[in-house]
């Protein structure tokens, strides 16, 4: 981007040396600052979402691209309860991922058994319910390609 910024700058200085008018020259440098301003906006829109607004429909098995982080979650309920979270309850006997990352993951992976139950959770995807993860952040993954 900073090329462009450079690139911007030095039209605008051109057309000051050739005698252009002022207003052409407040025209370029009004478009450099929307630019820049542009620039900045798309640096702090990375495209992730919090993971507490992810639609419904999101949450049917669908993959979808999270940035997991296993210390964001604070494995036990607060006082009094101090029961397990869900991602505690399914970390419990299982594999969690340690590293913060990016993850394909899918939500289900109940648990229902005799012991108790668990409810539906963020597990790493094509894992058979074996990696829980601790998403922040969330992305939708792209439709596949067409077929050629």
């Amino acid at each position: 981007m900073t090329d462009i910024k450079e690139r911007l700058r030095k039209f605008a200085n051109v057309f000051a040396e050739i005698g252009s008018d002022q207003a052409t020259e407040r025209d370029a440098l009004a478009e450099i600052e929307r630019l820049e301003a542009e620039v900045a906006r798309l640096r702090e829109d990375d495209g992730w979402l919090s993971i507490e607004g992810i639609p419904a429909e999101l949450k049917d098995g669908r993959k979808v691209l999270v940035w997991h982080d296993h210390d964001s979650d604070p494995y036990h309920e607060p006082e009094p309860s101090e029961r397990l979270t869900t991602y505690g309850a399914h970390c419990e006997g299982l594999w969690s991922e340690k590293e913060a990352g990016v993850y394909v993951a899918q939500f289900g992976g109940a648990y229902d058994e005799e012991e108790g139950y668990i409810p539906a959770w963020w597990f790493k995807a094509g894992d058979d319910w074996e990696h829980p993860l601790a998403p922040t952040h969330y992305r939708p993954l792209p439709n596949p390609p067409a077929k050629p």
